[in-house]
């Protein structure tokens, strides 16, 4: 069908032998792109890592991995990576564990964990990515905590800024959850959005002012429609002149089937959408992209906001997904000029997030690296 991205699946064997082949692509894939550097998340072996690539696909770097690290983020002046792992603390209660934050050197050394997971016999995670101010001196998160003993309690959810200097936490806005939210360059605010829930309603952009007061809805509320359809937004992300925000958003529907003994609740992928609006609201342009890419992550590319960079993998529209395990995201890049659609990575591993900064701020040349050939992670 024209306009969508075809599935196919490959066999373990076949994805090893691709991989050596698959150096060769990168490079050529990303020698069209100027200026950038891109951190991203992958799991070659089962083991989430966090790796690094320079702008024409060489020097692919593994920076760290295990404890499902991920969220990676580069900090603005591009000295050092934020990103977040699990935690466990057994000493607090046996079952006590959640994700933290941590920073790192930008050649993975140095790693300091900069929030607490768990106190007083609670569980707490730190989720949804970390959101930086333009001068890097304070990141947003959403809080999540829950008593590990009480089974079926709903957790409770806030807003925290960290500020690096001080090292304080301070909650901005309580009883509020959020999922990747996005810091203007300008400072003045923060856009988000909420978690979507099996069989629940659909969800949108939602913006509130950097110190967490007057939390709004950017976009008006969905409404459900034909047949039930669900519209989910979410991954808002400020363009760098703070006038724009690019989102994607999801057209599904819930699906039940009951049989004797159980009920399954099913989610019909109905389309993917790549939209940009303004800082009102109100829509500026839908980027010609394939509906079945289903985004996992996204970001501006250039300071100059000309292009886009997101991960994404195809799925099958319009029916009950087949047993069996999923594609892997790659990474894209989308000019926005040309509105012109290129696949950089082609490989079997699994690009879950990226986030871009320009060589203009970074510089990654530690002799210290551990630089990574794709085609000696298996063998």
């Amino acid at each position: 069908m024209e306009g969508i991205v075809p599935l196919h699946y490959i066999t373990f064997r076949e994805a090893t032998m691709r991989l050596l082949t698959t150096s060769l692509v990168l490079l050529l894939c990303f020698g069209a792109i100027a200026s950038a550097k891109i951190l991203f998340k992958a799991s070659p072996d089962g083991q989430s890592g966090i790796y690094v690539m320079d702008d024409d696909g060489s020097n692919i770097t593994l920076l760290t991995e295990g404890d499902r690290a991920g969220y990676a983020r580069w900090f603005p002046n591009g000295k050092k990576i934020l990103f977040r792992k699990q935690v466990r603390e057994e000493d607090v209660h046996p079952r006590s564990f959640g994700y933290a934050f941590f920073i790192m050197d930008t050649d993975g050394t140095n790693q300091q964990q900069i929030t607490k997971t768990t106190e007083m016999g609670e569980k707490r995670e730190s989720e949804g990515g970390g959101a930086f101010s333009s001068d890097g001196r304070s990141f947003v998160f959403k809080h999540t905590f829950q008593k590990p003993h009480l089974h079926g309690s709903a957790p409770h959810s806030s807003v925290r800024q960290y500020n690096f200097k001080s090292g304080q936490v301070t909650t901005i806005a309580d009883d509020v959850s959020i999922t990747a939210p996005d810091w203007s360059p300008d400072g003045r605010y923060i856009v988000f959005s909420t978690p979507r829930e099996i069989g629940g309603q659909g969800t949108t952009i939602w913006v509130m002012k950097s110190n967490g007061t007057q939390i709004k809805p950017l976009i008006p509320m969905p409404r459900e429609g034909p047949g039930g359809l669900i519209i989910h937004r979410w991954h808002p992300k400020w363009s760098p002149d703070s006038q724009r925000v690019l989102y994607t958003q999801k057209e599904y529907i819930w699906e039940v089937e009951k049989t004797e003994e159980v009920t399954f609740i099913h989610l019909i992928h109905k389309a993917h959408r790549y939209i940009i609006c303004d800082k009102n609201g109100s829509t500026i342009k839908e980027l010609d992209i394939p509906p079945n890419l289903n985004c996992g992550s996204l970001d501006w590319m250039g300071e100059d906001g000309k292009s886009v960079i997101f991960t994404a993998r195809p799925v099958l529209l319009d029916v009950i997904r087949p047993a069996g395990p999923e594609q892997n995201f790659h990474i894209y890049k989308y000019d926005l000029e040309a509105d012109e659609l290129t696949q950089l990575t082609h490989d079997s591993l699994d690009y879950e997030t990226v986030d871009w900064i320009s060589d203009d701020v970074l510089s990654v040349t530690p002799a210290e690296k551990k630089k990574t050939q794709w085609g000696t992670i298996k063998k």
